[in-house]
């Protein structure tokens, strides 16, 4: 047998067999399934690859935007049901991404609403290594991206998605998790004091970083992301997005409450400016979900339970979708028939609302003593351990 017989056998053989398998379970919904309205779950190692590709092709007319905490709104629900949706949010995104998806999704079709999901980390991370430019429509100067760059960066994805270990186990796992007897875990998160703080300990070490310079950048690029909506006359509704409130007694309790407080002013200001500059466009709303409410101040668990799940939050970052559809049973304006009336609010006057949010989470310590107290012992214990 000759090298190159053996070279076919041992390599581009089983490398053909692969491919056709990667592409026949298309884990990714990238070549021949029809769209969906979210990265699946088993792309997520491909998140950002596969976003800017289902962009083009789902062609939405409202997308949701914002990090890991804006992926469980829901883009199917009723709410959403008469205007072509599509969840764009993606883990660890920064505002940067977040501003070049909305230009890549514009560009792809003309949008006619924005909700975008705002998190205080967001502004202070970097690009992820996954994020390419060349994926995207168009360039940061809005620019149409050149045709060949984007071709040669769209032959390199997709080899990716045939060829690569990454997708051959995405492809493992959707078999698995589509087999009709399969067995799914029914494993029940830990969710105790103790894992609430550890994951909160993420927040304050990356506000504890004090980068001014990095914040001031953010602002500009929301800033940009508010100008695309007035200067093209798309709906925008901007969200904060919550946290349970244990996520800040860390910033309380750090001297920090100050900084958080000011980022939000600095997202105000940003907003009534471009609102008088587009008087005559649709009007830019911004809601607040953050503080002390009846939905963040759930009751978290001393001890592990396996009888015991939180209703609203998987962590201290991350709300469940029974929260998400209350967020957007509110900005849909249909949150008159919520029984949780202290969730959500439409800021006008910033300066009365974050008295409010002080004179809540005052009452929110008063309350809560053995929260406050296995807070500040485990701030000691995790703050600076990586």
């Amino acid at each position: 047998m000759n090298k190159f017989c053996k070279f076919a056998i041992g390599f581009i053989i089983p490398s053909i067999i692969v491919a056709l398998f990667n592409w026949g379970i298309d884990p990714d919904k990238i070549f021949h399934s029809d769209p969906i309205r979210e990265t699946p779950t088993h792309a997520k190692k491909h998140n950002r690859m596969h976003t800017a590709i289902a962009l083009e092709k789902f062609e939405p007319e409202l997308i949701i935007l914002g990090n890991s905490k804006a992926r469980q709104i829901d883009p199917d629900h009723p709410s959403l049901s008469t205007i072509n949706t599509y969840n764009a949010s993606l883990p660890g995104i920064n505002i940067y991404e977040t501003f070049r998806y909305l230009q890549h999704a514009n560009a792809t079709t003309p949008l006619k609403k924005i909700i975008i999901g705002l998190d205080y980390i967001m502004f202070f991370k970097n690009p992820k290594p996954d994020f390419e430019e060349s994926r995207l429509a168009v360039l940061p100067s809005g620019k149409k991206t050149p045709y060949m760059r984007k071709q040669l960066q769209l032959i390199k994805d997709k080899y990716h998605l045939l060829f690569s270990e990454q997708s051959l186990f995405n492809s493992i796992r959707a078999i698995y998790k589509t087999a009709p007897h399969s067995i799914s875990s029914t494993k029940t998160l830990e969710i105790t004091k103790e894992i609430f703080s550890r994951r909160s300990k993420i927040l304050i070490k990356t506000a504890l970083k004090d980068d001014n310079t990095k914040m001031n950048n953010s602002l500009n690029y929301l800033k940009n992301i508010v100008k695309i909506a007035g200067n093209n006359d798309i709906e925008i509704i901007i969200v904060f997005l919550p946290s349970h409130a244990i996520s800040y007694e860390f910033l309380h309790s750090e001297g920090l409450w100050p900084k958080y407080e000011e980022w939000k002013r600095e997202v105000f200001k940003i907003v009534q400016e471009e609102s008088i500059k587009h008087s005559s466009t649709k009007q830019i709303h911004i809601w607040d979900f953050d503080g002390y409410n009846s939905i963040n101040t759930e009751n978290i668990p001393d001890l592990f339970d396996p009888n015991i799940t939180m209703q609203y939050y998987r962590d201290s970052a991350h709300m469940k979708k029974n929260a998400s559809s209350l967020i957007l049973d509110c900005i849909m304006n249909v949150c008159a028939t919520s029984i949780h009336n202290d969730f959500g609010l439409l800021i006008k006057d910033i300066d009365s609302h974050l008295l409010q949010l002080n004179n809540e989470k005052e009452i929110y310590r008063k309350n809560h003593p053995d929260e406050i107290r296995h807070l500040n012992n485990t701030i000691e214990q995790w703050l600076y351990v990586d």
